[in-house]
């Protein structure tokens, strides 16, 4: 943009809806230009004030349902304006025209003629136009105060000497220490949660330049482990308090805190020098403002007395947090004699040495990179599908993904010397995954990372080391996981050659000893075997648990191909849009008696929409859904298992959920999904994730026979041999499937057509899941 015009067009095209109409008249358009152009700069700050600044005057116009939407659109306009900002600089990008500088008594006096101005013509005018316009009018004096304020300010901090964010920075982080050798060091340790021994005198090694991949089955320890290594419960690493060590697991709690802010907080170093900045700026502020009382009420003189000290009276002029923040990190470090008035004299002291420790402040952001801080973890957040938008939406307006997010991102930002991720892919779709296999692949060589996943396409992509927890122990296999499925069958297959061998030798000795027991002759050579074969340690071969496969009951196969539900030119929202929003539109589906279908897509872009479209609990607005009589769906909700009563047990639950039944019946069908033997009395809280999610398949199938399984992320929490038992599951079920999922394996065994929803529409993938990965590596170079 070049010219103000072009900034008008940027405005415009936020308040156009679908249609193509303009819903802001000209007085509202004036009004939103001259806010930009005097407000708003690239830092959060000025951000959050020009959005809240103006959405409500758009609320109020009516232009939008709700203020939050207001927030939302105005949120991307100012992004947009910010971000040419960024680009082309502030001049060019919104052509902005000041006056001189202008005292605060003539803005006294300028306000003071507004006032008289409005009151004058106050009859003769809608009064709610008058006061949008004196909003403009208060609007634009403000903005000029607070230049007047920053150019006062420059005496004690150059502009020049601050550097502006840079857009293009790598997320690592730039500080090296010099590491050779082991980051953490297990000696013959021993864990145990209750009764249970999850590891027994391991010993182990994990070293800095490497990225572990944590696997074995839910319930052997994993997290258990990374916790007690983070936590300092196990002494392990070797100056520790040199590290900066992350354990990353669940969801930020959510707050009134913005999500930006909230990933900003991550860095000590960061909340300590902006507090103080903020601090001290409000500081300098309100001595201004108290210096320009004083010359004004003395006529210029600078000799006015106040009959407190200078600490007393600042006490009353500043707000209580940052008099705390002043009284520990500023005033100890400047020379203000505490006895001494608050007069025009020691007030201008006061705003040097205040100067002074404000550009303190700065070098030392400058020092530790931190000027670019919001723009990485801007960019990080971008990597995890927050838009710009999001980032300033409070925390406690998310769902569980998405606070997962934010903690990734805080644990992103930091860049931590030793960083665990437990299950980070959990919630994330395709992309985000993608973003993060790229994230760690390029994580620095100076550090380490153990991640532990159960999907096997994103261990794939960044492991260098498989750390396989079985059997009480630890066991590292170099390569990624599929390297580490090829060494452990061939370990097995060793294990049991030479179990074999051991087998047929320990035969022969005893062969040997029972034919010769009674043979004076041969009494020290059968002595000798027996000794021998009491010294010979068995030889055991390692057996990976086999997960019983989940049973679907099924319909009878019918050799016809016939429809059991179809979507027709659907079109779907949730909220009748002024301006944007959420719509489907164009949807076309048809799910056949033998279909295998996948959907993928974005988080938010609609598929668990179309789920609820396909099962009834949704009406399109338009368009024809037809459902076969013969279809009879069965639904899994990825947030089924959240919803267990967690103090009841598997057979009281199902007993609750489908009363009437023999307690035979009951356990019978639990037992086809694997919920067998003691698993049927213990209490729901005690079941593992795999465990708990064969519950609600058991809950979901009990007493039909569904033709078509609807499954909304359902390897979430499946360790990877229960997602093999579910693939092969659904392989023997003689229905139709339909799945949500951005686990590769699963999509790749199981189903036949891969359908991708984006920007309200749905649409069929010429391809496989793999090839779809390839197309968005490639849409997003």
């Amino acid at each position: 943009m070049n010219d103000a015009l072009s900034l008008r067009d940027v405005i415009a095209n936020a308040f156009t809806n679908s249609s193509g109409k303009l819903l802001i008249d000209t007085l509202i358009m004036n009004y939103v230009q001259c806010v930009l152009e005097n407000t708003l700069d690239t830092d959060a700050d000025s951000i959050s004030r020009a959005t809240q600044t103006i959405a409500p005057v758009i609320h109020n116009c009516r232009v939008t349902a709700s203020l939050d939407e207001a927030e939302e659109i105005v949120t991307n306009l100012v992004c947009e304006v910010c971000s040419l900002i960024a680009t082309h600089g502030r001049d060019s990008a919104v052509s902005l025209r000041l006056d001189d500088a202008v005292s605060v008594s003539q803005q006294v006096q300028r306000a003071t003629a507004n006032n008289e101005y409005w009151k004058g013509i106050q009859t003769a005018r809608d009064l709610g136009m008058q006061k949008l316009q004196f909003q403009m009018i208060k609007s634009s004096e403000k903005a000029r105060a607070l230049a007047e304020k920053r150019r006062l300010k420059e005496k004690h901090v150059s502009k020049d000497e601050i550097p502006a964010a840079d857009n293009a920075v790598s997320i690592s982080q730039t500080k090296f220490v010099p590491r050779t050798g082991q980051a953490i060091k297990l000696d013959r340790v021993t864990l145990a949660y209750g009764k249970n021994i999850l590891l027994e005198d391991c010993d182990f090694t994990f070293h800095f330049g490497r990225r572990y991949s944590l696997i074995g089955r839910n319930g052997t320890g994993k997290s258990s482990l990374l916790r007690a290594i983070a936590h300092g419960e196990i002494a392990c690493i070797t100056n520790r308090d040199q590290y900066k060590i992350l354990y990353v697991s669940q969801e930020v709690a959510p707050s009134t805190d913005r999500v930006i802010d909230v990933v900003l907080s991550a860095n000590e170093d960061y909340v300590r020098l902006t507090t103080a900045e903020h601090a001290i700026k409000a500081a300098i502020d309100l001595l201004e403002e108290h210096l320009m009382r004083l010359r004004s009420a003395s006529h210029g003189s600078s000799s006015l007395k106040s009959e407190h000290s200078a600490f007393r009276t600042l006490k009353g002029l500043l707000p209580e947090h940052v008099l705390t923040e002043l009284n520990a990190s500023i005033f100890p470090s400047i020379s203000v004699d505490n006895s001494a008035v608050l007069d025009a004299s020691v007030t201008e002291v006061l705003l040097d040495n205040l100067g002074v420790a404000l550009q303190q402040r700065y070098d030392e952001m400058e020092a530790a990179d931190l000027f670019s801080a919001q723009a990485r973890a801007s960019q990080i957040l971008a990597g995890l599908q927050f838009t710009p938008a999001m980032q300033l939406r409070r925390t406690k307006e998310f769902s569980g993904g998405w606070l997962m997010r934010v903690s990734l991102a805080k644990a992103l930002f930091v860049a931590p010397d030793i960083l665990f991720l437990d299950e980070p892919d959990n919630h994330l779709d395709t992309d985000a995954i993608m973003w993060l296999e790229n994230w760690l692949v390029n994580f620095p060589q100076d550090k380490l990372v153990i991640v532990v996943s159960h999907d096997t396409d994103f261990l794939n992509q960044f492991t260098t080391d498989i750390v396989f927890l079985n059997n009480r122990r630890l066991t590292k296999y170099s390569g990624n996981y599929s390297a580490f499925i090829e060494l452990r069958e061939s370990e097995l297959k060793n294990q049991q050659r030479q179990a074999e061998k051991q087998e047929a030798l320990q035969a022969r000795v005893q062969t040997f000893i029972d034919r010769f027991r009674y043979n004076a002759a041969r009494a020290s050579l059968v002595q000798s075997r027996i000794k021998m074969l009491n010294k010979m340690e068995r030889l055991f071969v390692s057996e990976d648990y086999a997960v019983p496969p989940f049973i679907f009951p099924g319909p009878e196969v019918s050799g016809a191909q016939f429809e059991l539900l179809s979507l027709k030119d659907v079109e779907f929202s949730y909220v009748q849009q002024k301006l944007g929003g959420f719509c489907l539109k164009d949807i076309n589906l048809t799910i056949y008696n033998d279909s295998r279908i996948a959907i993928c897509g974005a988080n938010g872009s609609g598929k668990s929409t179309i789920l609820k479209l396909l099962s009834g609990m949704e009406k399109p607005d338009s368009g024809v859904f037809i459902r076969n009589s013969k279809c009879t769906p069965a639904i899994f909700w990825q947030h089924h298992t959240d919803l267990l009563d967690l103090d009841k047990t598997p057979l009281q639950t199902i007993n609750e959920f489908a009363p009437g039944e023999t307690n035979n019946k009951y356990l019978s069908h639990l037992g086809a999904f694997g919920i067998t033997d003691d698993l049927v009395f213990q209490t729901n809280r005690t079941l593992s994730g795999g465990q708990r999610s064969r519950l609600n398949f058991a809950l979901l199938t009990f007493q039909t026979l569904p033709s078509l399984l609807i499954l909304d992320e359902p390897t979430n929490h499946l360790d990877i041999e229960t997602r093999l038992a579910l693939a092969e599951g659904l392989n023997q079920y003689t229905g139709a499937v339909l799945i949500v999922s951005h686990d590769a394996q699963m999509i790749q065994s199981v189903t036949d057509e891969l359908y991708v929803v984006k920007d309200g529409t749905l649409s069929k993938f010429d391809g496989g899941f793999l090839e779809y990965k390839e197309h968005l590596r490639g849409s997003r170079k």
